[in-house]
């Protein structure tokens, strides 16, 4: 490790490497690049560390347009003490923290399908797409990138990323940097590099190589650029799936869900509406957790506005992020979505 872990770091790394079992070389690397002790939580019983996650703060963008967010990872319980629901109150605290910290939501990757409902009852978090699955290798060529260069590939990463107008989680150069150095290091995982004629970076494959198929997490690049790092892959004999953003990947293949739980419903409306001018509407928002944030919600012309919570039932009423999303799809014509993907997430 490159400088001493606190005392609450120790515990971290220790509840998280038990948990997950993660190498030592990624949770170095993680650790001097991303750990932060405020914004991360231990919980103890009789002075053991029982429960552990971290609320990292990044960025949620769209169309140019960037909101501060958290992305929460490594949620997990001392198998010793699990089952005795010490994570719900956890989660809590973090939503609580990351609210006080001025994240306008707070979003996850749950590592199995039986937990995205428990997130949805635990502290009210809601499915959204963030990728789409697909054996369309047109489909993975006509979603290209901005033509950026970097003379690292995290300095790359970092600028194609934030030059993109799709609507995605945002990596810092810290973890871009983690991703980096530990995705190759993975049996099956291989990363490679795209240069210009100059030696400049100006792309990048991600994939993950398995006995009877080959399953490319991201691809980065223009069209050109991207048909030169997939052709090698097009040849397989191998079963070859790709992983979409999935604004641009529906109806052309399977979805694959993460969740977004709303801190802020107010700026998260006024991103939004400055997204989309024609967004209107109306609707009765309440907050079990925050009820600070119980109000009419009004979208018109760009204007956002929050009235006290109306008294009677003449606008939809959304108790939850779900709740309201479903009826922002409805005005917005399409559902929400946001594209997550290299944040650690199982393949």
């Amino acid at each position: 490790m490159n400088a001493p872990l606190s005392p609450k770091a120790r515990d971290a790394y220790r509840l998280w490497q038990l948990c997950f079992g993660d190498t030592d070389a990624f949770l170095s690397a993680y650790f001097s690049e991303v750990y932060r002790d405020d914004s991360t939580l231990i919980g103890y019983t009789a002075s053991v560390a029982t429960t552990h996650l971290q609320y990292l703060p990044v960025e949620l963008s769209s169309g140019g347009e960037r909101l501060p967010v958290s992305y929460v990872v490594a949620v997990c319980t001392h198998p010793d003490y699990a089952g005795r629901g010490l994570m719900k109150e956890e989660l809590k605290t973090a939503l609580s923290l990351s609210q006080e910290r001025g994240d306008v939501a707070s979003l996850l990757l749950p590592a199995e399908d039986w937990l995205f409902d428990y997130y949805t009852k635990a502290v009210g978090y809601a499915p959204i797409p963030v990728a789409v699955t697909t054996t369309s290798l047109e489909a993975v060529l006509s979603e290209s990138d901005p033509e950026c260069e970097g003379a690292t590939l995290v300095e790359y990463l970092t600028a194609v990323e934030r030059a993109s107008k799709v609507p995605q989680l945002l990596h810092s150069p810290a973890l871009w940097r983690v991703v980096t150095e530990d995705y190759p290091t993975i049996e099956g995982y291989v990363l490679r590099e795209h240069r210009t004629a100059e030696g400049k970076i100006n792309g990048a494959l991600f994939y993950v190589e398995r006995e009877d198929e080959v399953v490319v997490q991201a691809v980065y690049g223009s069209s050109a650029v991207r048909e030169v790092l997939l052709q090698e892959l097009s040849h397989s004999v191998k079963k070859v799936s790709y992983y979409l953003r999935p604004e641009g990947g529906r109806g052309v293949g399977e979805e694959r869900r993460g969740m977004i739980r709303l801190l802020d419903p107010l700026r998260f409306l006024q991103h939004l509406a400055t997204l989309h001018p024609d967004l209107r509407g109306a609707w009765a928002y309440s907050d079990e957790l925050f009820p600070a944030l119980d109000g009419l919600y009004t979208v018109e012309g760009g204007a956002v506005h929050r009235m006290p919570y109306p008294t009677s039932d003449a606008y939809p009423k959304c108790r939850t992020t779900a709740e309201l999303f479903a009826q922002l799809g409805k005005s917005l014509g399409e559902e929400l979505s946001y594209s997550l993907r290299l944040f650690f997430e199982a393949v």
